[in-house]
């Protein structure tokens, strides 16, 4: 039997009701009736322009016999079965149901990357995970789901931009990133200057068909880098704007 952890979300019809839903439905999906508990409903800030009104997150345990491709799966066939839909690309959606954790696992597919990439930075999803997961270890950080969100809970937030060498000459500005990002931004700190009082270190890399923008990279060992994929200036800029929402809540 695995245990997993999944992320709920949605802004778009009636979203707790789905919450509801979604978790029965994968309680009885299979043969083996699984258990499945539901945390409570949280309001959090929509990230990204396009993405509409207010969030409704949520986190949920389900304990299956599936393997974890197969749970994966599972979980976009009820998204598809209450009804999905997401006709912009961060924008307003009905349902989310992302897979965080699989108990102790580290996959790494084009398929299925576990742990969730940006678990450990999310204040949306640590802030539900922590109430029924509170104690579970994040598998490559050695540290619990609470400590990781307790970190972010410090303001400000230091965050350190980096650019990759192979980012073509004059794609972006790292100090016009700089400071516009200071002038809209509170509770995160931009600095130049990796240090180990960092909470996070940004590398932006060039977007290509096999990273393309918005795009996760496999996650590293013990590594705070959270890795962006970029197009150019402004692109770069809009994926800095949502990873501080993303930060902050």
């Amino acid at each position: 039997m695995n245990s997993y952890l999944i992320a709920l979300g949605g802004n778009s019809g009636t979203t707790e009701t789905m919450f509801q839903q979604a978790v029965q439905w994968l309680s009885h999906a299979t043969d083996s009736p699984a258990t499945a508990v539901l945390s409570r409903t949280f309001r959090t800030a929509p990230v990204g322009a396009a993405a509409g009104n207010e969030f409704l997150n949520a986190a949920a345990i389900v304990d299956s016999d599936l393997p974890a491709l197969e749970f994966l799966r599972m979980l976009q066939d009820v998204e598809n079965r209450l009804g999905r839909t997401r006709a912009v690309r961060w924008g307003p959606r009905t349902l989310d149901l992302d897979l965080l954790l699989a108990g102790s696992q580290v996959i790494d597919s084009h398929e299925l990357l576990l742990p969730h990439p940006a678990l450990w930075y999310r204040t949306f999803v640590l802030s539900s995970a922590v109430e029924i997961a509170g104690a579970w270890q994040h598998p490559l950080f050695d540290e619990t789901l609470q400590s990781l969100w307790s970190r972010l809970q410090q303001r400000p937030l230091h965050v350190s931009l980096q650019l990759s060498a192979t980012l073509p000459p004059d794609t972006l500005s790292l100090s016009l990133l700089q400071q516009t990002l200071h002038s809209e931004t509170s509770g995160v700190t931009w600095t130049q200057q990796a240090a180990d009082t960092d909470f996070a270190q940004v590398m932006l890399w060039p977007a290509s068909p096999l990273q393309p923008a918005y795009s996760y990279a496999v996650p590293q060992h013990r590594t705070r880098t959270i890795s962006l994929y970029v197009q150019d200036h402004a692109d770069a800029l809009v994926q800095l704007q949502q990873l501080r929402t993303a930060l902050c809540g």
